[in-house]
């Protein structure tokens, strides 16, 4: 099994799965292009705004998209990496 960053590659998955998400915002599509994928990360990380990165991390820990971090999204991400 392919170790990812330390981990095993199915225990990494919920990472991507949330990155698609956040960068489809929410819909699902059929597929988003490496090229425009790296352009969306890249804008966010390097040349966002102090509020939009702060953005993006927690609507990468909001797992249910309900606009808070609570319990529920602690144990989703403590599921995924167990």
């Amino acid at each position: 099994m392919p170790i990812l960053w330390g981990l095993p590659e199915n225990k990494f998955k919920w990472l991507p799965t949330r990155l698609y998400f956040y960068l489809s915002k929410n819909r699902n599509l059929k597929r988003i292009y490496f090229g425009h994928y790296l352009d969306m990360l890249y804008n966010i990380v390097w040349h966002g705004e102090k509020k939009i990165k702060q953005q993006f991390i927690f609507r990468m820990f909001d797992s249910d998209e309900d606009g808070t971090i609570g319990s529920g999204d602690f144990v989703f991400l403590q599921n995924a990496l167990d």
